[in-house]
């Protein structure tokens, strides 16, 4: 079946059009609702995963359901990490299908759905988490990913500095060209170690593809420092020291996908939907959001791309 085919069968929604149809903070606050809404509105089984070692590599299968909207949604993709000096380290699509007729309802660009929700993700926790004079961020990776971590950090904080570490120093100058346009009026740094970039951070992001932990110690940051961790999470594999986790506050996006692949060290971390309804703030104490994934997250953003892209289509009829 080629593309032509396969679009008038469905509406195939590509990342052009997912930018176009997608606001960011609208997205925090759909996120904010779905984590606060009875757990009766979804069903979210824990995802299938094919591990290889030596190389690494995963192929994910993340199904989810939505009641309130009668809809389903799959999102399946594969995570190739070594590949990232190439540019590229994983690909997905996003199938949603109708619970009302079972028919086909869109096909969406998986990667680019999962770069926005992980940008609408990181800054809601940052909203709960990251202290309210929060200035300066630190960056450690210059992909893509760290990229919609700027997004989310500049959506909910009044960022003026941005420090970046990238093990190639042309990579971090390109990243800065492109986070220029995100933030103009930013002071930006490029550093020559990951304890240079988090110096004096207010919030931390790790989004590498490092099997290594990459921080060992935060003696050079605020001590509420709110840290989003967005890469490596297995026991064998994480960006930043087990010692540091185990001495902060995490939060994760659901604790039984955090048990299951990142293991022990998250026994105590709370999930997003109990950092929401928290009755005394976080922000006076070291936070970390290690992400897992979760893919209420990716129905939640499927939701809202779909929506948002037909009400434009409506709107330029």
């Amino acid at each position: 079946m080629d593309s032509r085919m396969l679009t008038a069968l469905c509406n195939v929604i590509l990342s052009d059009e997912i930018a176009l149809s997608s606001d960011l903070n609208s997205l925090r606050r759909e996120l904010g609702a779905a984590y606060m809404a009875p757990s009766a509105n979804w069903d979210i089984p824990q995802r299938a995963v094919i591990w290889r070692e030596n190389p690494f590599s995963a192929f994910v299968s993340m199904p989810a359901y939505s009641e309130r909207d009668q809809l389903f949604i799959c999102k399946i993709g594969a995570i190739v990490p070594q590949l990232a000096e190439a540019g590229v380290t994983s690909g997905s699509i996003i199938v949603a299908i109708s619970a009302l007729d079972g028919s086909l309802l869109a096909i969406l660009d998986g990667t680019a759905v999962t770069n926005l929700k992980c940008a609408a993700v990181a800054a809601l926790v940052t909203e709960h988490c990251a202290p309210r004079d929060s200035r300066v961020l630190g960056l450690v990776g210059a992909g893509v990913q760290a990229l919609q971590q700027v997004r989310a950090a500049l959506s909910v904080r009044e960022i003026e500095r941005i420090q970046v570490y990238s093990r190639t120093a042309a990579r971090a100058t390109g990243f800065v060209e492109q986070a220029r346009r995100l933030a103009p009026s930013a002071e930006f740094v490029v550093c020559d170690s990951p304890m240079q970039a988090i110096a004096n951070a207010d919030v931390l992001v790790t989004a590498t593809t490092s099997t290594l932990p990459l921080i060992e110690s935060l003696d050079a940051v605020r001590p509420d420092v709110h840290i989003n961790c967005m890469g490596a999470h297995t026991p064998q594999s994480r960006e930043i020291a087990s010692s540091i986790l185990r001495d902060s506050c995490v939060i994760v996006e659901d604790k039984l996908t955090a048990l299951s692949e990142a293991g022990p060290d998250h026994e105590h971390a709370i999930s997003i939907g109990e950092l929401i309804a928290a009755k005394s703030p976080l922000s006076q104490q070291r936070t970390i959001f290690a992400s897992t994934g979760h893919a209420l997250l990716d129905l939640v953003a499927a939701r809202h791309v779909m929506n948002n892209t037909q009400a434009r289509s409506n709107a330029n009829r």
